[in-house]
């Protein structure tokens, strides 16, 4: 059953499953061969005709979008000025604007992402290569560094001070991210004992869930800005091995010195500074310059929602019927444990500047502005490139459709800020299409190819104009 987007205050969705990685991919759709579309027949009693594309399921080229039935989100396509311009749609039909097809595009982009959500053996092998590297970095960083006495326990009062690893203070440091009562792939509604919260960053490193591997993936950068490289030399300076820092930013001369030492003597802290640069140019990111990202100052305080994706919390019936669609023909009407947890989406948070050239860029070709250009992409990315070593086009590629499935699956972004930032990491992307950005597995697959046949109106040849 279909759930309409809602609150968090309202009732959550109810079914769930659990989620596996898995290599296994899916079996032959016999269905995929023959998809079929709506062309507008106006004096045929319901006003359309079912026609069948065989095998690659496109919309000829010479259709174009004309309404959108409310009952199940379909689209009905016709031929340009075929019907005259006084012919209207049905009465349960909505005329195809250019707000539909902002509307259709979120609707698009969260099918996206939940394919992937759904899927994750499409992106398994380059997360599982990642997060690999971070456990590798985290136990030698976590050895080098030593222990400490914990005297805030009462067992201290009884001279029995129990002692844990110094690496772990970091994850307390970063406990927003992971344990934030509203974040997107959070571990747990809030921090627990921290031998606990360690075992929970690590477990969602090689665990189920996209939204969570991929926010451990992002904490761990933090962590490593916070407890340095785990690949300086012993012999170069055996005392400051030891050393990291508590705050990260902390500019006095002891923490200015342990940096330099670190860029002289670490090539991962070197390496680090380069992707930085690469993937994070302050040109873009600054945070005293949100337009050039499109953002505007401030935001609103919008509740946490249940709401999937980029659909608005209370859809229309052509975008709330046609998911319910989706949901059924392409996911089995599942509900994953990742979609019972509110989260605050970027998209009922940020406001645009219309005035950026990002803005411009995004309204031209009608696009979704969800929270800007992705500051997130990039800390990934870097993530991945520093820990996985991830350098082939393929890789990270895949690597960025975990981010899809991450990000717009959470309404933090959509597909186009995602996909600006990849552009810095050598991913082509064309402004408004899809299939440059999309790893040739996962073009090949039969969802993907459903996707781009249901949604030829927005990414086809048959697009809305």
């Amino acid at each position: 059953m279909f759930i309409k987007p809602q609150v968090a205050t309202q009732q959550a969705p109810k079914k769930a499953i659990p989620q596996v990685f898995t290599s296994q991919v899916p079996k032959s759709d016999p269905f995929l061969s023959s998809l079929s579309y709506c062309v507008a027949a106006p004096p045929l009693p319901g006003g359309y005709v079912e026609e069948v594309v065989e095998c690659k399921g496109e919309v000829k080229p010479s259709l174009r979008p004309w309404a959108v039935k409310s009952d199940d989100g379909r689209v009905v396509y016709h031929e340009p000025g075929k019907f005259g311009a006084f012919c209207r749609p049905r009465h349960n039909w909505l005329r195809y604007t250019g707000e539909v097809n902002v509307g259709r595009r979120k609707l698009a982009e969260t099918a996206l992402a939940y394919v992937i959500l759904h899927n994750p053996h499409l992106v398994a092998a380059v997360l599982h290569k990642v997060s690999a590297g971070i456990v590798r970095y985290w136990m030698l960083r976590r050895q080098q560094l030593g222990y400490k006495a914990d005297l805030d326990q009462k067992i201290a009062i009884q001279k029995k001070a129990p002692t844990y690893p110094v690496a772990w203070q970091s994850l307390h440091k970063t406990k927003d991210y992971t344990h934030g009562p509203s974040s997107f792939g959070r571990m747990g509604n809030g921090f627990p004992a921290l031998d606990l919260a360690v075992r929970q960053n690590l477990a969602a490193l090689h665990g189920n869930s996209i939204p969570q591997t991929l926010n451990a993936h992002d904490n761990f950068l933090r962590v490593f800005c916070h407890l340095g490289p785990a690949d300086l030399v012993p012999a170069t300076a055996p005392s400051e091995i030891a050393k990291w820092l508590p705050n990260r930013r902390d500019k006095s001369p002891e923490a200015t010195e342990l940096k330099q030492l670190w860029s002289s003597h670490s090539a991962s802290w070197k390496r680090l500074a380069d992707l930085e640069e690469k993937v994070r140019p302050s040109s873009i990111f600054d945070e005293n310059t949100p337009s050039v990202r499109g953002r505007a100052k401030g935001k609103h305080d919008a509740a946490a929602t249940y709401a999937p994706g980029l659909l608005p919390i209370d859809a229309a019936p052509y975008l709330s019927n046609a998911w319910a669609r989706l949901k059924n023909d392409w996911l089995n009407d599942r509900a994953l444990p990742i979609e019972l947890e509110d989260r605050k989406r970027g998209i009922d948070q940020f406001l645009p500047d219309p005035s950026s050239a990002f803005m411009k860029e995004v309204n031209a070709h009608n696009l979704i502005f969800a929270a800007g250009q992705s500051g997130t992409t990039s800390t990934l990315l870097q993530s991945a490139m520093l820990f996985g070593n991830l350098t082939s086009g393929e890789d990270l590629k895949t690597y960025l459709m975990a981010i899809v499935a991450y990000l717009v699956g959470g309404g933090m972004h959509s597909c186009h800020e995602l996909f600006k930032t990849a552009q810095l990491v050598g991913i082509e992307y064309r402004v408004g299409e899809y299939d440059s950005a999309i790893p040739e597995h996962i073009r090949g697959h039969e969802l993907y190819k459903k996707w781009k046949h249901e949604f030829a109106d927005v990414i086809g040849p048959a697009r809305f104009r």
